[in-house]
């Protein structure tokens, strides 16, 4: 199967291959590129779920190669071979590898924790009696980041569960700001 042409009308031959054959006899290999942080997460012989596009099935697979792209540096580069007979060349799908992590008591959302330095924090609703009667103020309280990624920041501090995290805000708070909460 011819998969790229590297000639084209009035352009320069070059020196090398002026076409790329697939190899038919053998499987097809998904290929694809992961972050740093996702390299975090999936090793060399993980298992991982394969969905191909243009079929409703999901497929177990194992990594049978990863290696740091010389492409894109930071990046990695993951190969699964494909059982016989599945994929074409071309196809495209998506890759997922779940596993069970750490238990923690408080996540948040990235944007709720605060970082100077080295210096986590978080701000929480406090109530206090002011001039009109009982008053809503951000206090800031230390945390220390114990796993995050691009969704959920794992958090551990002078909290408790019935502590209310400020996750967002109409504008800047700082400690000691009176607020109004929104209902959401």
């Amino acid at each position: 199967m011819i998969t790229d042409i590297y000639i084209n009308t009035g352009g320069r031959t070059s020196d090398s291959a002026v076409m790329l054959l697939a190899d038919d006899s053998v499987p097809c290999q998904f290929k694809t590129v992961l972050t740093q942080e996702q390299k975090k997460y999936v090793g060399l012989n993980d298992s991982v779920t394969l969905k191909l596009d243009g079929s409703s099935r999901e497929k177990e697979a194992v990594v049978d190669y990863l290696s740091e792209s010389s492409n894109m540096p930071g990046s990695y580069e993951v190969y699964v071979n494909l059982p016989e007979g599945t994929g074409v060349p071309g196809l495209s799908g998506t890759m997922s590898h779940a596993e069970s992590g750490e238990k923690h008591s408080c996540c948040v959302t990235p944007a709720a924790v605060y970082k100077e330095g080295t210096r986590s924090y978080v701000y929480v609703v406090k109530e206090r009696d002011g001039i009109l009667g009982k008053e809503y103020y951000a206090e800031q309280v230390n945390v220390r980041v114990l796993d995050e990624n691009e969704n959920l920041v794992a958090i551990e501090g002078a909290l408790d569960s019935d502590s209310l995290i400020i996750s967002s805000a109409t504008k800047e708070v700082k400690n000691g700001d009176v607020i109004r909460l929104s209902e959401e």
